[in-house]
């Protein structure tokens, strides 16, 4: 990637000594503007919005390899926080919205295999 004063700016791929590594905009040194990361430890994946390092903004997370575990939406900081999607490796599905990575405020759960649904208010990801 770029370097202004020794310090890595612009776009570029950074590589961990464990495999994974960072694609995208850097701003003085850290994640900011748009890029993915994925853990070689865990195949976490992360596409979107960055903001001094943190995941801030519009993204996705893939949980695992095949990507049928993810959520898309708001980050705020690190954290899920404000609407978003979320689908388990259950296959169930939560759409609505979320605070410090928690299902909170309105929002429907569809639990597929048992056919049953909940509309309605969480708070701190209780029903």
């Amino acid at each position: 990637g770029e370097f202004v004063s020794n310090v890595p700016t612009g776009h570029g791929k950074y590589t961990w000594l464990d495999g994974s590594f960072y694609v995208g905009e850097v701003y003085n040194g850290k994640r900011h503007g748009t890029g993915t990361h994925k853990c070689a430890i865990n195949d976490v994946i992360y596409r979107g919005q960055w903001h001094l390092g943190e995941r801030h903004g519009k993204g996705v997370m893939y949980y695992n390899q095949n990507q049928t575990s993810w959520y898309k939406g708001d980050w705020v900081r690190n954290n899920k926080e404000g609407w978003g999607l979320r689908c388990y490796p259950s296959s169930n599905f939560y759409s609505g919205e979320w605070k410090n990575n928690e299902r909170h405020g309105e929002g429907t759960m569809r639990w597929l295999k048992v056919g049953q649904q909940y509309i309605g208010m969480w708070q701190n990801g209780v029903q």
